[in-house]
């Protein structure tokens, strides 16, 4: 007779122990997939609200009062979310959100905020609301992400639309102009005048885009007008690292093109062995202006100033003057044509730092000077096998050792453990695996990395401090980064001044 109860008992205990254990299962689950979403938001910026009318409290997730820079947990009313929209866009934001619910319809809306140290953020709104019978608002849910980038963005691209817009509208002006201005009684020369002053008109867009509009090295516009002569030794240029602003690269392309062209036609150039040096300096005062000289040597004898003044001339003079804030002053020495001219100090940006010592030399020469970088080892990798190839090759012709190149992430970090190092140039995208933590890897064994890179925005600055490359690497870019990265302190042929890239901040995300 007591069997059977004790059976029942028994039974009944192993059942409440299984919804036990059910329960514990269910809330281990639940607890993990709660962790598994809060990872999520986080990982996506995605922050969550909640709100309830009817006694106007919020919940916002920790993600949310990230977004909006406060600490977690002070979100408590929806009146200090509608506080922290913008005031331009406070009535909008507040009134669609509201029409919304009342519509019984999802929201989408973008708005921005201030946040509490001031900052100014694009949020992204999504949401929607549940309505109870009596067709007031119980409860509303929704989601912000923060795009702030993304109209950062948008705003630089429709900037650099109206820049080449405009920039497009005045070369076609100053091409235009250029054939009105430009006179000759014989066709063939005043068709080769013209093309020499639009092609020197090319060259400085050319230099323009490839640095995003922003400017162009000093040396660089120089060293430009005289790609035929480069290597013969004939053309020395020598001074410190120069930014100049946009605005002052055409004019003084023009300038110099129209110094070499006469140089060709009259002075050193027409000769032999005539060489040109141009050197220049930057004012020691604050603001002061950049002074450039020209001198020809080894030319024909000059027995003095033209009779008569020659459109060139005039064009130079016009140009310093008016575009380039500054005066110019030509002599006409026994030995060849000395120029100086200045431009103005607003119009440029020295680089202290990067003071050449051994270019004069270098041009004198015509040689690279590889001393320095021979023999040094340099990790190359590069996803794309072409560009791998003209990578090594460059660096062999430096006199470098190339390890690799690697073409994939893994690969690149068995060479980085594997081989002794003196520096890296890595793409920073290696087939979709960013290579960031590779950079990190290797400067903490001391060895320095240079980033490539077909991006054209720099990446955000929040990680490592490294060189970096834009594709295509421009001749003499390499070299110029390596001679950055490995220094050699009786090396007196380094170029820092060809902008291999300022130094940034790459981030890893």
């Amino acid at each position: 007779a007591l069997v059977t109860p004790l059976r029942e008992a028994n039974l009944a205990a192993e059942v409440l122990a299984q919804a036990a254990h059910a329960r514990d299962s269910a809330e281990i689950a639940l607890r993990e997939s709660q962790a598994y979403l809060l990872l999520a938001q986080e990982a996506g910026g995605v922050g969550v609200w909640q709100w309830v009318p009817k006694t106007n409290k919020v919940a916002w997730s920790d993600e949310m009062h990230r977004i909006y820079g406060l600490p977690p947990g002070t979100a408590k009313r929806r009146d200090q979310w509608i506080d922290m929209v913008h005031p331009d866009d406070r009535a909008d934001a507040v009134a669609l959100r509201d029409a919304a619910f009342s519509a019984r319809m999802p929201f989408e809306h973008e708005f921005r905020i201030v946040r509490p140290d001031g900052t100014v953020r694009w949020i992204a709104a999504r949401g929607r609301a549940e309505i109870g019978r009596d067709g007031e608002v119980t409860i509303a849910v929704g989601v912000n992400v923060d795009v702030t980038e993304r109209h950062l963005a948008a705003e630089r691209q429709l900037l650099l639309m109206r820049e080449v817009d405009h920039r497009a509208r005045n070369v076609l002006a100053v091409v235009q102009s250029l054939v009105r201005i430009t006179s000759s009684d014989d066709p063939l020369t005043f068709a080769d005048t013209l093309q020499g002053r639009v092609a020197a008109l090319a060259r400085a867009h050319g230099l323009l885009s490839q640095d995003r509009w922003t400017g162009s090295w000093l040396r660089e516009v120089i060293e430009k007008e005289f790609e035929v002569y480069q290597g013969s030794g004939r053309i020395v240029t020598e001074g410190p690292a120069v930014w100049l602003h946009a605005g002052a690269v055409q004019p003084l392309s023009m300038v110099v093109h129209e110094l070499a062209t006469n140089a060709a036609k009259y002075g050193a150039l027409a000769a032999p062995d005539g060489k040109i040096r141009v050197s220049w300096q930057v004012d020691s005062a604050v603001g002061g202006p950049l002074h450039l000289t020209w001198l020809e040597r080894g030319g024909p004898t000059v027995a003095g100033p033209p009779e008569r003044k020659g459109f060139g001339s005039t064009l130079i003079a016009a140009t310093v003057h008016g575009q380039l804030g500054g005066e110019v002053v030509k002599q006409w020495e026994a030995q060849g044509v000395r120029c100086a001219l200045s431009i103005a100090g607003d119009l440029f940006r020295a680089v202290p730092s990067s003071t050449e010592t051994g270019a004069a030399v270098r041009a004198e020469h015509g040689a690279p000077g590889q001393a320095a970088l021979h023999g040094r080892r340099v990790l190359v990798a590069e996803d794309d096998a072409i560009l791998a190839l003209d990578l090594s090759q460059r660096l062999h012709q430096l006199g470098c050792v190339v390890v690799g190149p690697a073409m994939t992430l893994p690969e690149a970090r068995r060479l980085a453990e594997a081989e002794p190092l003196d520096a890296a140039v890595l793409d920073l995208n290696l087939r979709g695996e960013n290579s960031v933590p590779l950079a990190e890897f290797l400067e903490r064994r001391g060895v320095p990395v240079i980033h490539v890179t077909g991006y054209t925005r720099t990446p955000p600055a929040d990680q490592g401090t490294r060189l970096l490359l834009h594709k295509p690497v421009r001749p003499g870019d390499l070299e110029a980064a390596l001679r950055k990265i490995i220094v050699v302190e009786t090396d007196l042929e380094s170029r820092p001044d060809m902008d291999p890239g300022q130094p940034y901040r790459a981030s890893a995300r």
